[in-house]
């Protein structure tokens, strides 16, 4: 679990890193589809936080449940949270995950239009 948050945590710093060259640059597209992982950092922050996903079938798989209350999961492990934090949970996951596939499918079109040239490789011309 442990090497899961030391990745999410790179690819989050990369992506920070990715914003401010864009912005620097001025390429707005690259800026544009980047900005759409974010709300997927804070749906992932957030299911840390409060203890999982909004969405699951705590009726049927959980033995304590109690009508009227609201339970998160993650892995198996139920938590019971207040409305206000269920509904929160649900609505940021649902923004997170949607964005984090525009923002994925956006990086696809915009790396196929603007493929890397060869003068901007970092490896020397000879050894290409």
């Amino acid at each position: 679990m442990i090497l899961a948050y030391i990745v999410f945590g790179l690819i989050l710093i990369k992506t920070i890193i990715e914003i401010k060259n864009a912005i620097i640059a001025k390429k707005y597209t690259q800026l544009f589809s980047t900005l759409f992982y974010l709300p997927f950092f804070v749906f992932f922050i957030s299911t840390l936080i409060l203890g999982g996903s909004a969405f699951n079938n705590a009726a049927t798989d959980y033995e304590l449940y109690q009508a009227g209350h609201y339970y998160l999961d993650s892995h198996g492990v139920y938590t019971e949270v207040s409305y206000a934090s269920y509904l929160y949970a649900k609505i940021i996951e649902v923004i997170g995950l949607v964005s984090f596939g525009i923002g994925f499918i956006f990086h696809l079109v915009f790396a196929k239009k603007n493929p890397p040239s060869k003068s901007s490789s970092k490896f020397p011309s000879k050894l290409l």
